[in-house]
């Protein structure tokens, strides 16, 4: 009855797992983080039971193939086992048995759904659940055991003792992720497999527990698509007025020739930021450089500049701060470069007007300050 308790519960954990990702999903669109990958893992394993932790201790691996549905959920098919162990310390032996376990897991991003979309973070907490089919075999050793004159006198030392077994299983684990690269991940992970009370042969009246403590690598594969770096157009180029002289009719003087009033165009420019950033990179340093330009061709001129954040990352408090640190990035760049203060005017809006389109090909232009110099 506790074993269908457990398996009930890891049931319930990987369905919890599968609505909160969803629903995250849901209200906020993120960028496309959807990819197959493959794992290979190795470590140590410990059946619970009577005995010390060395005497109980079994190496352990694993092989799983998963997919990423989209930042914060994603579901592998995960195959593990190697040697499990059991000890009856009242006779002073030990032994040991294989067992090989496929299962189904899913996986929920912590660090994703409470810090944000972070294509590249470094570090990620998963956590895990599923259920699987665990089959054991090979339990030589505790037969041999079982045939003793020390068990014989004890016969309810061994009274689960099987040659073949197969079980239903409920696992519960944690995973953390360190990148590498933008295919290679090295990961460190502990788990929990639950089953029910014949696994180690002994009758303890609850259910048998197989923990394993993981490291191993996780390959991204297929295409990796990079965003298309987002450029500025370039502002038209406006053709300089032609002037036709009239021939003077003879001996008339020839008149004057027309003086060519230069006609100024206001100086706009957009400086786009990187997600959850408002340094100026230098690419976007040159449009800064350009407005410097204007201005000092131009002394009666002046410049605002307003900041503004993508709606489709973060929320409103923190795109409001965003957007006041881009323009006020932009503010003391142009502080530096000679510019004085009451000739600039500054304001954001955090992510409450998006200038450009709020589309997928075109929501990250929104992280930008667009600056206008006019001179008259």
């Amino acid at each position: 009855m506790k074993f269908k308790t457990l398996i009930v519960s890891a049931i319930a954990a990987f369905a919890t797992l599968n609505v909160c990702a969803q629903g995250a999903a849901v209200t906020e669109e993120k960028p496309d983080m959807s990819y197959w990958f493959l794992g290979v893992q190795g470590g140590l394993g410990v059946t619970r039971g009577e005995g010390s932790f060395a005497d109980l201790m079994s190496p352990a691996a694993a092989l799983s193939v998963g997919y990423r549905f989209n930042p914060y959920f994603a579901l592998r098919l995960n195959g593990s086992g190697w040697t499990g162990k059991g000890c009856l310390p009242t006779i002073d032996a030990n032994y040991k048995y294989n067992y090989g376990q496929v299962g189904l897991d899913g996986m929920l991003d912590i660090t994703t759904l409470f810090g944000g979309v972070k294509p590249n973070r470094i570090v990620s907490l998963w956590l895990l659940g599923g259920v699987g089919y665990l089959h054991s075999f090979n339990n030589d050793e505790a037969l041999d055991l079982k045939n003793t004159t020390e068990i014989n006198n004890r016969p309810e030392l061994l009274t689960l003792y099987w040659d073949k077994r197969d079980y239903v299983t409920g696992r519960f684990g944690a995973h953390v992720d360190f990148r590498l690269s933008e295919r290679v991940n090295l990961n460190l992970e502990g788990n929990a497999t639950v089953m029910d009370d014949h696994f180690n042969s002994k009758d303890a009246d609850n259910a048998d527990w197989q923990f394993n403590i993981l490291a191993g690598l996780c390959f991204r594969l297929g295409k990796i698509n990079h965003p298309a770096p987002v450029v500025a157009a370039p502002e038209p180029v406006q053709p300089e007025p032609v002037v036709v002289e009239e021939p003077a009719p003879a001996p008339t003087p020839a008149a004057p020739k027309q003086e060519v009033v230069e006609e100024v165009k206001p100086c706009i420019q957009n400086v786009f930021f990187l997600i959850n950033r408002y340094d100026i990179r230098p690419s976007e340093m040159t449009k800064v450089d350009e407005a410097v330009a204007y201005l000092n061709k131009y002394p009666e001129a002046t410049i605002e500049i307003t900041g503004y954040a993508d709606k489709n990352t973060g929320n409103a408090t923190i795109n409001e701060r965003l957007s006041k640190q881009r323009v006020n990035s932009v503010y003391n760049a142009l502080l530096q470069k000679g510019i004085s203060a009451d000739r600039i005017s500054k304001g954001y809006k955090g992510d409450t007007v998006q200038p450009f389109p709020n589309d997928e090909a075109n929501y990250e232009k929104n992280r930008v300050v667009i600056c206008v110099a006019d001179s008259k």
